[in-house]
């Protein structure tokens, strides 16, 4: 980094991360069935309530209801998830969040590219790890190549998507 540059705090955009979560709640499946969106996985999301929010749309959705502030409101209720992510306020603040609609699948493009950065952060740091410690170097580095092809493979497959 030059001079002056910060490294960002987390490996995170936490607004993309609201946006994409209020675009969901406004939209519904019109939302979840654009193509990037499509491919967004809770494990996707930085902040665990963003992640806890978008396992609970993606259960409502699997169940057959309409995504919106009161389905996913109840689904967080049933999982005992709703005052731990913030409660209906937090779902509020996540519609008040929404940009657009309409930007929801760039949106997820960059819910996904920080997501494939934390990949690589957390491949190259247990391999670091492995570096110093008596045991299976070989295993850490399997495991470190089989991430990081993984991550590469969803970067040319994110590039196939024309939003």
């Amino acid at each position: 980094m030059g001079r002056g540059a910060k490294r960002p705090r987390h490996l995170c955009n936490v607004e993309a991360e609201a946006s994409l979560l209020g675009a969901a709640l406004i939209g519904g499946e019109e939302v979840l069935g654009f193509p990037t969106v499509k491919r967004v996985d809770p494990s996707d999301f930085w902040d665990y309530r963003h992640r806890d929010t978008w396992a609970a749309i993606l259960e409502v959705v699997e169940s057959g209801l309409t995504v919106d502030f009161l389905t996913v409101a109840d689904e967080l209720e049933k999982r005992g998830r709703l005052d731990a992510v913030g409660g209906v306020a937090f779902l509020t603040t996540m519609i008040n969040a929404c940009l657009s609609v309409m930007r929801a699948d760039s949106h997820a493009v960059v819910v996904l590219e920080w997501s494939r950065r934390r990949k690589v952060e957390q491949a190259i740091s247990g391999l670091g790890a492995a570096l110093y410690k008596d045991g299976d170097f070989e295993g850490a580095l399997g495991e470190a190549i089989v991430t990081l092809n993984a991550v590469k493979q969803s970067a040319e497959t994110l590039s196939l998507i024309h939003i």
